[in-house]
């Protein structure tokens, strides 16, 4: 029988955390989006000592992804060592493909662990619409796993909506910057890149009816003039979109872990 498509692994060489911080989770996100985009990527997940991926190409197509990977993580993580030897499954039949599709995005709640309670290092943001960079795995999905459907994928975050969650004027303040820079697949919102004034500018159209100018200002990190520039701009709708939905997400987390505020606490 002929793969689907190949599950691939790969851990360091001495089985350290890869992504340690959000920044380099987020940065291991951007790195494999950008090398997964052309072999059909549909799924991928950092978790701690390793990270998973499924592809639905052929064998030497998943080589040179592996290859480019390893060498793209390696240096713009900074890591001071490199991977083991990488393992390629393949997957054998659509069972195969549907089950492996979402033990990767499980792998967390797999191995019993709560380092990236918001998905920074997979592409279910991506497939929720909560992150742009990844959105081409949305079609991936669709055409290769049609009957996965977007319940499913909440389920995942433990909830069965996530448009409808409300946010208070303190949980937006809290959790508007690093909302924003989320959904951008950012480590934050300092810079002047296209990404980074995007970002910014659809953080402000989401609360510019709740926050000052001053306060965004405040919370944001940038001047009050630059702040009534954006207000000003016509924002990215789906990235407005997706910042709400981080927002909702972290405010609805932040609901779950009760008054100490830590979401998925040491066992």
């Amino acid at each position: 029988m002929n793969a689907l498509g190949y599950h691939i692994i790969l851990h360091l060489s001495d089985g350290r955390v890869i992504a340690p911080t959000q920044p380099q989770r987020r940065m291991l996100a951007r790195v494999v989006l950008e090398q997964g985009r052309g072999c059909g990527l549909l799924a991928f997940r950092g978790a701690d000592t390793h990270l998973h991926l499924e592809v639905p190409c052929d064998r030497p197509a998943a080589g040179r992804l592996v290859r480019r990977l390893k060498n793209a993580v390696w240096r713009r993580l900074e890591l001071p060592i490199h991977f083991d030897p990488v393992r390629l499954k393949a997957i054998e039949g659509q069972h195969h493909l549907r089950n492996l599709f979402l033990y990767v995005l499980r792998q967390e709640q797999h191995h019993g662990i709560g380092l990236d309670p918001y998905h920074d290092s997979s592409n279910l943001p991506d497939l929720l619409g909560m992150r742009l960079l990844g959105g081409y795995t949305v079609a991936n999905v669709r055409a290769f796993l049609p009957r996965v459907t977007r319940a499913e994928l909440l389920d995942l975050l433990g909830l069965a909506d996530l448009d409808r969650v409300p946010w208070s004027a303190a949980q937006l303040a809290s959790y508007l910057a690093d909302s924003a820079a989320a959904a951008a697949a950012l480590p934050g919102l300092a810079g002047r890149s296209d990404e980074v004034v995007q970002a910014r500018r659809a953080a402000v159209h989401v609360a510019r009816e709740v926050l000052s100018t001053h306060e965004l200002a405040a919370l944001l990190g940038f001047s009050e003039r630059s702040v009534l520039r954006l207000r000003r701009e016509a924002p990215q709708p789906e990235l407005v979109r997706a910042v709400e939905l981080q927002l909702r997400l972290r405010s609805r987390l932040a609901v779950a872990a009760g008054p100490t505020g830590h979401v998925g606490g040491l066992r």
